[in-house]
């Protein structure tokens, strides 16, 4: 917990003034340099976990192809997001038409146990695409992951854009996308949870839009209810119980309630300091929100410090849907911008000289 603070002992800032102002930073984008793919120049021996539909997460069942898969089965229209551990690849697959995702995790596999453990996301995905029905269209679809160069190489459906690109691109969030993300999440967690499994990292860069349809994936987080934590994800979304290694469906509902804060308010959620020790101790600046009444009650009802406290996804899920109205559908569209072909925003960059001026301590003690 070295970056940031304890939830005991917040760090100190100083003010200049009687009345203490924390910055909020205000989202802000800017195009990723030209990024290239990379062309294997020798044939490098691959292994395939997939057939088809059907898993296999046994090295001793592994199917080994004498080919390297990314170079030989695909066309690479060039990356499209990364992180610390993995890189994505827009992917044509030749002999067809249809485009795909290709997530490569940077570390190699080391030994037997260091590929069975980039596997348990392959396994996770694997089952949770054999379960998803027409009507549950809500997780990002699965297809085949292999091995190839010690490297793995996942499979998935290829989305339009995240909400993180989408967030940037829109300065306002009207009220009707953010129900709309909530139900649609929601449904989604539902059937995680039905699993047995945590997402453990809901955050606006692991939730994407396809055809008008919110899906949540990046699933390597996730870990099965009632296991020990071993890494909580995003520490300005995490839920302050997984923190201390315990993690339950709840913090999952506290991440989304951050979400849905951060769409309601436009800015940066905090990652250190006082303003975030107050998010993960019932100090939420709900008046800050510019929404409903409703929907600030059932964001603060998500975030409460105590898991046993917060409201339940089946709960939300029974609740009045604001879209159910053919008006209210029409204007909950999340159609993105129209932006250059190859532009996607790989990470957001934020300015420290552009910041939105909250007075955090009159709208907590207000609370």
């Amino acid at each position: 917990m070295s970056a940031f603070d304890t939830l005991k002992t917040p760090k100190s800032q100083n003010s200049s003034s009687d009345i203490t102002y924390y910055g909020y930073q205000l989202k802000t984008h800017q195009f990723p340099p030209e990024l290239t793919c990379p062309s294997p120049s020798k044939q490098i021996k691959a292994r395939s976990f997939t057939t088809g539909h059907k898993h296999i997460v046994e090295s001793k069942n592994l199917n080994f192809i004498q080919a390297p898969r990314f170079s030989s089965d695909f066309d690479c229209y060039g990356v499209i997001g990364e992180g610390e551990f993995s890189i994505v690849y827009k992917v044509l697959q030749r002999g067809s038409n249809s485009f795909y995702a290709v997530k490569k995790i940077k570390s190699k596999c080391r030994g037997v146990k260091d590929r069975e453990h980039f596997l348990k996301e392959v396994k996770k995905l694997a089952h949770l695409s054999s379960v998803i029905s027409d009507s549950q269209r809500h997780l990002v679809q699965y297809f085949d992951s292999w091995e190839e160069d010690r490297h793995i190489y996942i499979r998935t459906e290829l989305c339009d854009t995240s909400l993180k690109t989408y967030l940037a691109l829109n300065n306002f969030i009207e009220e009707n996308i953010i129900w709309k993300v909530l139900f649609e999440v929601c449904k989604g967690l539902d059937l995680i949870h039905s699993e047995n499994y945590i997402h453990l990292d809901i955050k606006p860069s692991n939730l994407f839009l396809k055809e008008n349809v919110v899906k949540i994936g990046d699933f390597g987080h996730m870990i099965e209810e009632g296991y020990e934590v071993l890494n909580e994800g995003d520490i300005a979304y995490v839920a302050p119980e997984v923190l201390s290694g315990s993690a339950s469906f709840a913090s999952d509902v506290y991440s989304l309630g951050l979400v849905l804060f951060e769409m309601s308010t436009g800015v940066v959620l905090p990652d250190s300091g006082i303003p975030w020790h107050n998010l993960r101790t019932g100090l939420m600046p709900i008046e800050c929100l510019n929404v409903s009444e409703k929907l600030k009650n059932l964001i603060l009802r998500m975030t409460y410090p105590e898991p046993e406290s917060r409201i339940s996804i089946s709960e939300i899920l029974c609740m009045e849907n604001p879209l159910a109205t053919p008006n209210s559908a029409r204007k909950s569209s999340m159609k993105p911008k129209t932006v250059p072909f190859d532009f996607r925003i790989l990470e957001v960059e934020e300015s420290p000289c552009d910041h939105l001026a909250i007075n955090l301590l009159s709208s907590f003690n207000a609370v």
